[in-house]
């Protein structure tokens, strides 16, 4: 049996399945759809799902926690980390207008093209750390020998350098990346064993089939 963990970077998939879908494959089953890509004799033994709670949304916060209440209930454990507040600013030249409404950013986009030495600052909070907390994990996990096969879902290049070690240190640990549909991740590539992308039919038969569901503990492994 070759042991696997999989590691899921949760806002990699959230934008690409935005991007790509919108609304239609928030909720997948991750476990599920990672065992897409095992191999004779694989075992997932753990899938962690790496995320953080978008402050100052309720509503938001209330459907994720209940997201990741469902997660737990089939064995996918999740680990938090936060949003930060930063300071940005954005004029013609660097027009950072994609987090406003389309045809507010279209009209403040051109005022800006008028105004060459126009720009305006404003706060807006950016999700931190996760990669780094992906990284640590796969090293660690690495030097705890609790894996033989890790699959990381991310477009993520800033974790290479952590996979490089791990390969380094682990010669028989094997690597293997699964991209989101939109990500290209060149440097993931040339370091893990084996690529994929994620395409439509893999996210059409990981939905979990009650999202919603009011488990509190899992009562059974899969």
């Amino acid at each position: 049996m070759k042991r696997v963990i999989v590691y899921v970077d949760g806002f990699n998939m959230f934008h690409s399945i935005k991007h790509r879908y919108g609304k239609q494959f928030y909720r997948l089953n991750y476990k599920k759809l990672a065992s897409d890509f095992l191999e004779y004799e694989d075992k997932i033994v753990e899938t962690k799902y790496f995320t953080a709670l978008f402050p100052n949304d309720n509503d938001g916060v209330a459907r994720h926690k209940q997201y990741i209440k469902a997660l737990y209930s089939i064995w996918v454990k999740t680990i938090l980390w936060e949003f930060q507040k930063v300071k940005k600013k954005f004029g013609n030249k660097n027009p950072i207008i994609w987090i406003l409404p389309k045809k507010l950013a279209t009209y403040i986009y051109t005022l800006l093209e008028e105004k060459a030495h126009m720009s305006i600052d404003f706060e807006t909070y950016e999700e931190k750390k996760t990669d780094v907390n992906i990284a640590l994990n796969i090293v660690i996990d690495a030097y705890k020998d609790v894996y033989d096969k890790a699959i990381i879902i991310t477009g993520d290049n800033d974790i290479s350098p952590a996979l490089i070690k791990v390969k380094e240190a682990f010669k028989n640990k094997e690597l293997v990346v699964i991209f989101p549909m939109w990500w290209k991740g060149k440097s993931l590539k040339k370091v893990c064993d084996k690529s994929f992308v994620l395409q439509k039919t893999n996210l059409q038969h990981s939905l979990l089939t009650d999202p919603t569901n009011g488990i509190t503990k899992p009562e059974e492994r899969y």
